[in-house]
């Protein structure tokens, strides 16, 4: 199977891991522009400049969407047709220029709704004839091959989602807004506290799109914690320098 590029996009900020790559950090990019048009202009420049191409092939890429406002419902009662409800009575209105879209995980019984930008939509099905982002949230909750006990913790610049399941059943995930690394240590304290959990064992996927200085202090911040210090943690992607 051929090699591609993964882009992650996360509100302004766009983050590139090159075929062959995935071991090294990640190339962030801040957009820039704010119309729709400037904005495709733009990371098509970026991109054709990073992967040295005069021409972008959709086959070359993967591009997954971070949304920090999203809601989960268990599969069994969730109604497709209700979706815009949902998700009104969680956050109120839709945000003018961006779509619900959806995805679900069997093993978990869980049904995720999550906002998508329009011009990273539109981008995507002018540039690479693509009809939808991957949705990171969906990579937290896919099919796990760990046995037992797994934390995601997706690190923004300026917000975390934070995940605690097993193989069998999502216990809790969601976003909160954060200022510095203790913010994220203590958001990880507390929502193990409310669920009565001790993992001390457990596996911790990271997907750091912050600077590498942030990872170091949170890895030495969760030694130091008893509930956390045996935490085996694994860099899913790697932060930028």
């Amino acid at each position: 199977m051929p090699e591609t590029h993964k882009v992650y996009y996360s509100q302004k900020y766009l983050y590139l891991i090159k075929a062959g790559s995935e071991d090294l950090p990640s190339i962030p990019y801040e957009i820039k522009s704010t119309t729709p048009g400037l904005i495709m202009e733009e990371i098509t420049a970026f991109l054709k400049k990073e992967t040295n191409s005069h021409f972008l092939h959709s086959n070359d890429f993967e591009h997954w969407n971070i949304s920090d406002r999203f809601l989960t419902l268990p599969l069994a009662v969730y109604d497709p047709q209700l979706k815009g409800t949902y998700w009104n009575q969680m956050f109120g209105t839709e945000r003018k220029n961006y779509r619900l879209e959806e995805s679900h995980s069997k093993s978990l019984k869980v049904q995720t709704v999550y906002e998508v930008p329009e011009w990273l939509s539109d981008f995507l099905r002018q540039q690479f004839n693509k009809t939808s982002s991957l949705p990171l949230l969906g990579e937290l909750m896919a099919e796990s091959k760990h046995i037992g006990w797994s934390m995601n913790l997706v690190i923004g610049s300026s917000t975390f989602i934070f995940s605690v399941r097993n193989d069998r059943e999502l216990f809790f995930i969601d976003s909160q807004g954060y200022e510095s690394v203790d913010d994220i240590l203590y958001g990880i304290l507390n929502v193990l506290s409310r669920q009565k959990l001790a993992l001390t064992q457990a596996q911790c996927n990271v997907y750091a799109f912050c600077p590498a200085m942030m990872v170091e202090t949170l890895k030495q911040g969760m030694k130091r914690i008893q509930e956390l210090h045996l935490v085996e943690i694994t860099e899913r992607v790697k932060p930028f320098l």
